[in-house]
């Protein structure tokens, strides 16, 4: 059975996490609302760089 990933390695070792956000159905304007609202209410555990 497989597991699904959390995450990739990249090249240098690190883990980044997959992040999926189905855009291909949305309405009109709404994806940007989403996304202001994941970031407003994920904001203390997203690392900028």
């Amino acid at each position: 059975m497989n597991t699904p990933k959390n995450h990739i390695v990249l090249n240098n070792g690190a883990q980044m996490p997959l992040i999926g956000l189905g855009t291909w159905d949305a309405l009109p304007n709404k994806v940007g609302a989403a996304l202001d609202y994941a970031l407003s209410e994920c904001q203390n555990i997203l690392n900028p760089i």
